[in-house]
């Protein structure tokens, strides 16, 4: 069986993860009196008893409800809290791999597809997003690899045209895009009750630009803004830094933007990606050690129960971390085979920039995923690709200005 024809099998598995999580979540008997009732519990609170003294924006009223609770529950024992820390781990790097692939000028001939990337991914740490969407939040993983698969299909097609390296705007951009996105996890749990919550927002710089008779009037415009806050933050800062992201569509045109930086310009920019890579690899594992240690002195030392919330989140982990898995799957099968393939890879063992015995050694990697969790590995494959088109990119550079 060709690669080519392996490659749809990649998203369609994550699309079924997905569907038995949406399953095992929202549609079976067992928790249907967990998550859902939430939600309509909240809806009507708010509605049997409205409180103008509160607020005027009763949609907003009814996430913070269901967003507060949940993480009420997440937080009050260890496995839950243990839960939520292999939650962020497994999101943190996936964050980053879809933001850079937006800022990367590698990916032709259109962007749309790799900039819908950070922009769905940046709903998934919104918990809320994913409940009020009355679950429906829980397939943006498999949504997230199947664009994922064309984009990567399509860079597989552009043979003969040499890696450019992501401008520095576009790397800046993705890595705020990542930094606030993830940071929303920690805000959600800030509030210690809803009216705190509500007191913080009508306190903050948005407050006197959201009229309390344009929140009654349209309170699904609030509500979007507050379970789309991440897409309200990624998307000018992914703009702002896109506009200096050239994407040359033959060979002539990407010798002719290569030659319009500078020997030390074009190795920083390969070299600053590949480390972030690296050192987000190595903090997420460490965080998904200490979240399956809390799990585990939770269920075993405090017999604390599987709630639905901490059963959503881990079911929610095991499909991100699926579907960065398969990212590295759809990488691989669809990388460009160069006539200089095996020229790079002698030429990065004579000086490797990380460690060619554990990035190159799928055994090595696969116990690391079983012990660190799958972003580990998984960055360390994104480090291993990026160093590859760093070589591949510097030595077009030297090429491009031999010809001048």
């Amino acid at each position: 069986m060709s690669s080519s024809s392996v490659v749809p099998l990649v998203p369609a598995a994550v699309l079924g993860l997905s569907a038995l999580t949406y399953k095992l979540t929202w549609l079976d008997d067992a928790r249907t009196s967990a998550l859902p009732s939430l939600l309509n519990t909240c809806m009507r609170a708010s509605k049997k008893n409205p409180n103008p003294s509160l607020t005027s924006i009763p949609s907003l009223d009814d996430t913070l409800c269901a967003r507060l609770a949940f993480f009420k529950e997440v937080t009050e024992s260890r496995a839950g809290f243990g839960a939520f820390c292999v939650f962020a781990a497994i999101v943190v790097p996936y964050l980053l791999r879809v933001s850079y692939v937006a800022s990367s000028p590698n990916y032709r001939p259109s962007p749309l597809p790799s900039i819908a990337l950070p922009l769905l991914a940046s709903m998934l740490t919104s918990i809320s997003t994913l409940l009020l969407g009355r679950g429906l939040g829980l397939f943006i993983p498999s949504i997230i690899t199947i664009l994922y698969t064309v984009t990567a299909l399509t860079k597989s097609r552009s043979q003969g045209i040499p890696p450019l390296p992501a401008p520095a705007a576009a790397i800046y951009g993705a890595n705020l895009v990542t930094f606030i996105s993830t940071i929303l996890l920690a805000l959600q749990l800030s509030a210690s009750s809803p009216s705190e919550a509500r007191a913080r927002i009508h306190n903050s710089f948005l407050a006197p630009y959201i009229g309390k008779d344009v929140a009654t009037q349209i309170p699904l415009v609030t509500s979007l803004l507050s379970d789309f806050f991440p897409i309200v933050v990624a998307l000018p800062l992914l703009v702002l830094g896109l506009r200096s992201v050239s994407r040359p569509k033959n060979e002539a045109e990407a010798t002719a933007t290569m030659k319009g930086y500078l020997a030390e310009e074009i190795a920083y920019c390969f070299e600053r990606t590949w480390s972030y890579y690296r050192q987000v690899g190595l903090f997420c594992a460490a965080a998904h050690m200490y979240g399956v240690v809390r799990m585990f002195r939770g269920f075993v030392y405090d017999k604390a129960p599987l709630t639905s919330s901490v059963t959503l989140l881990l079911l929610l982990a095991t499909t991100i971390g699926a579907s960065l898995l398969s990212i590295v799957a759809v990488d691989h099968l669809t990388a460009r085979r160069d006539a200089i393939d095996e020229e790079c890879s002698t030429a990065i063992a004579r000086a490797p920039a990380g460690n060619p015995g554990v990035e190159d050694n799928f055994w090595v990697l696969f116990i690391l995923g079983l012990i660190c969790g799958p972003a580990l590995p998984a960055c360390l494959r994104f480090a291993v690709e990026e160093e590859r088109n760093g070589w591949k990119g510097r030595r077009a550079w030297r090429m491009a200005v031999a010809k001048k």
